[in-house]
C-alpha cells in the first residue's frame, strides 16, 4: 500500500513544475508580481520548445533573468523543431558551459546578451553559431589578462569585432 501511495503524491508535484519555474528559484524569490508573470511566460515558451524536462529544469534554475529563457528559445527556433541541429545545439552548449570556468548561468547571460545585440542589428543567427562565437569569447578570457567575464567578453568581443554569423 505504502508503494502505491508514494507514486500518487509524486505524480501531481511533477506536473506544476515543467509548468512553472521552481518556486524556490534563486532569480524568483524577491520577484515582483510582473516578474513572476515574465518567468511563467518564458518557462511555458521553454516546455513547448524543450521536451526534455532535466533540461528545461537545469536552463531555469541557472537562468538569472526570462530574457536569458526567451533568447534560448528565439534560438533555438531557428533550427527546425525537434531536429538534429537544435540537439546538437542544445549539447554544445551544455558541454561547452561544463567545460569553461564560467557557469551555465554566465553562458545564459551572455547568450542573452549576444541575442539582444543581434536583434538591434536586425539580424538573425541559430543557437549553434552563438553558441559558437560564445565558445570563442571564453577562450578568450582564458588567453587575455584583462578579461575576466564571460557576458563582459561578449559584450566587448562584439564592440571590437561584431559578430559574422
Amino acid at each position: 500500500m505504502n508503494s502505491e501511495s508514494v507514486p500518487e503524491k509524486r505524480a501531481p508535484r511533477a506536473r506544476p513544475a515543467e509548468k512553472n519555474p521552481p518556486e524556490n528559484h534563486r532569480a524568483q524569490e524577491n520577484a515582483s508580481p510582473a516578474e513572476k508573470q515574465l518567468w511563467r511566460a518564458a518557462s511555458e515558451r521553454l516546455a513547448s520548445a524543450v521536451g526534455d524536462a532535466e533540461l528545461r529544469a537545469r536552463l531555469l534554475d541557472n537562468a538569472s533573468h526570462p530574457r536569458e529563457i526567451e533568447a534560448f528559445v528565439h534560438l533555438l527556433a531557428t533550427h527546425p523543431p525537434r531536429g538534429s541541429g537544435q540537439q546538437d545545439a542544445v549539447k554544445q552548449l551544455l558541454q561547452f558551459s561544463d567545460e569553461s570556468d564560467a557557469s551555465l548561468s554566465k553562458w545564459l547571460e551572455a547568450l542573452a546578451d549576444l541575442h539582444a545585440w543581434i536583434t538591434a542589428q536586425g539580424r538573425r543567427t541559430t543557437l549553434k553559431m552563438a553558441v559558437g562565437y560564445l565558445a570563442c569569447c571564453d577562450a578568450a578570457v582564458k588567453t587575455r589578462p584583462n578579461l575576466h567575464d564571460l557576458p563582459a567578453t561578449v559584450r566587448q568581443m562584439l564592440e571590437e569585432y561584431g559578430f559574422d554569423g
